[in-house]
């Protein structure tokens, strides 16, 4: 068998194996604590069906399309009800299995998918919390079967017969609550996150636009902007360097202390933090080295991606770089560049490569307010960035704990005190 490492990392390969379990507990097959359960719907012509799908990586049950029944090619279709348990047949080695939720109840899904129920030994949340678990998903890649990893189909027979270990009802009512309350943790800080970059952008819209404190604006071919603003191309703000990958076939090029910054190494938050690869000074003259302080964006392939950069790197041809002279206070731009994403999509078009290049991006305009209030607007939008990065580190920190839950508390290798409180 090929190694994990040659998978996508929605799949788990390794060789499920049965564990030590408390004497308290049982372990048997799933088929014998879940019953498979098919609703054949009859489709007609005129009327409307909602269709769904199952998410990788466990991510749940969701609406795909409303069909009326004669734009519905494959006629064997089920319906659904809430609390069922959705296996997609030929996506579940990527962990595409979840609850159908009560606003889906009535859905139809074709023979592609499986619907199951517990019985009653088998509470359905914690099937669900199971489906997490490292031992689920490598019994569901053992019952499957193919040579293309986007093309293994399940054999849901084979998979009745494996074995899981649960506890009695009790504990598991216990051990759901425990892993709930860390999934409202989760869901209460990424509705924080989510908040504050709506803030974020509110506030972006009214400080990129008409500044702080004016009262007097003027028409340009931006719009409406301060009077004592000024329109400037990105050109006259900075030199703008176009970057380039050093030869992948020079070792001594590659491995060294200087960052080389990819499209994937940008992600939402304002500065670039990890990195995959790394040049050493000889890779790194080959190049340009972009200075620590500069502003990196996306103009080929994925457009409008952007960052700072703290400390001197090397990117990649996909990617413009503008190291910022006096007139430009790197934090402001990299906010006014962030808000111009989608004006920089467009420019593209729409081709198989979508590409700004060098030129146009150099001649892209902005409104450029005096140096002192650039820096006033930075400070208050970087506050922002700062507060969302706090909160994305204690998200991390839940969605870790949830990981090293499920797998503790859902094999026995922890146990729970039934009469205990939650606190979280």
């Amino acid at each position: 068998m090929a190694r994990k490492s040659q998978f996508p990392l929605s799949v788990n390969p390794g060789i499920p194996k049965e564990q030590k379990i408390p004497k308290s507990w049982k372990l048997a097959q799933f088929g014998e604590v879940l019953r498979v359960v098919e609703r054949p719907a009859q489709l007609r012509d005129e009327d409307e069906y909602q269709l769904v799908t199952a998410k990788r990586n466990r991510e749940g049950i969701i609406p795909r399309e409303k069909l009326l029944g004669k734009k519905i090619l494959t006629k064997n279709q089920y319906y659904l009800k809430s609390g069922d348990f959705l296996i997609s047949r030929r996506q579940i080695v990527h962990g595409a299995c979840g609850v159908v939720p009560e606003s889906l109840d009535g859905a139809i899904v074709s023979n592609e998918y499986a619907t199951l129920l517990p019985t009653n030994d088998i509470l359905l949340q914690y099937l669900s919390y199971y489906s997490h678990t490292t031992h689920f998903q490598q019994t569901c890649f053992h019952s499957s079967i193919g040579i293309d990893i986007e093309k293994m189909v399940f054999k849901i027979e084979d998979w009745l017969h494996h074995k899981m270990p649960f506890p009695p009802i009790s504990e598991q009512q216990k051990i759901c609550a425990i892993l709930n309350s860390i999934d409202n943790a989760i869901q209460t800080t990424q509705d924080v996150i989510d908040q504050t970059r709506r803030v974020k952008h509110g506030l972006q819209q009214q400080l990129l636009k008409h500044g702080i404190g004016h009262t007097q604006f003027k028409e340009t071919e931006l719009g409406k902007i301060p009077k004592e603003w000024s329109v400037v191309s990105i050109s006259d703000l900075g030199e703008v360097v176009t970057g380039s990958t050093p030869s992948t076939n020079k070792s001594e090029y590659w491995g060294g202390d200087i960052p080389f910054v990819t499209p994937s190494d940008i992600s939402d938050a304002p500065y670039v933090t990890k990195v995959q690869r790394s040049v050493t000074s000889l890779g790194a003259s080959k190049g340009r080295i972009i200075p620590s302080g500069s502003v990196l964006i996306t103009c080929i392939a994925s457009i409008g991606k952007n960052a700072l950069v703290n400390r001197d790197c090397l990117t990649n041809q996909q990617i413009n770089s503008i190291i910022c002279n006096e007139l430009c206070d790197s934090v402001f731009l990299y906010n006014s560049m962030d808000f111009s994403s989608k004006k920089l999509s467009q420019m593209a078009g729409i081709t198989a490569v979508p590409i700004v290049n060098k030129s146009q991006f150099s001649k892209i305009q902005l409104a450029l307010p005096s140096f002192k209030e650039q820096q006033n607007i930075a400070s208050i939008l970087s506050f922002h960035d700062e507060f969302i990065q706090v909160e994305k580190e204690k998200l991390n920190k839940f969605i870790l704990i949830k990981k090293c839950l499920l797998q503790a508390l859902l094999t026995g290798r922890v146990r729970v005190k039934l009469n205990e409180e939650i606190v979280v």
